[in-house]
């Protein structure tokens, strides 16, 4: 079995510093590639087209565009993302409101249920 030699901090931090180098580079050489180019969206067809006034690569701008882009599933999922941060909070806000107004020892499920009813009716209004 070959033994793995430890590396000292100057090492690493020499391979890190050479790494990012190389990662800048690709990508300045991918945005090489795209100048001059149309770039689709497979989803929904969209054309971003040479622009020499745009100041932002087409890697970029096609980034921009799956955010916002309705057929892309990073779009639905970005969106279902959301809803589970206003659901996480609401129920915090729930947790905290019982946390405060405790229900009695002898508790009422429909009263339960209702309220659960409302604050999902307040989330599909929001």
């Amino acid at each position: 079995m070959s033994e793995m030699r430890k590396m000292t901090w100057d090492e690493l931090a020499h391979e890190n510093t050479t790494q990012k180098i190389e990662i800048g580079n690709l990508k300045y050489w991918v945005n090489d590639l795209h100048l001059g180019m149309y770039i689709n969206c497979v989803y929904c067809g969209h054309r971003y087209g040479p622009d020499k006034d745009v100041p932002a690569s087409m890697a970029d701008v096609l980034k921009k565009h799956i955010e916002k882009c309705p057929k892309h599933p990073l779009y639905e999922a970005n969106q279902e993302i959301e809803q589970l941060k206003k659901e996480k909070e609401w129920l915090l806000n729930y947790c905290l409101f019982l946390e405060y107004h405790p229900f009695p020892i002898v508790r009422n499920e429909e009263v339960e249920i209702n309220i659960l009813h409302q604050m999902q009716q307040s989330l599909k209004d929001q």
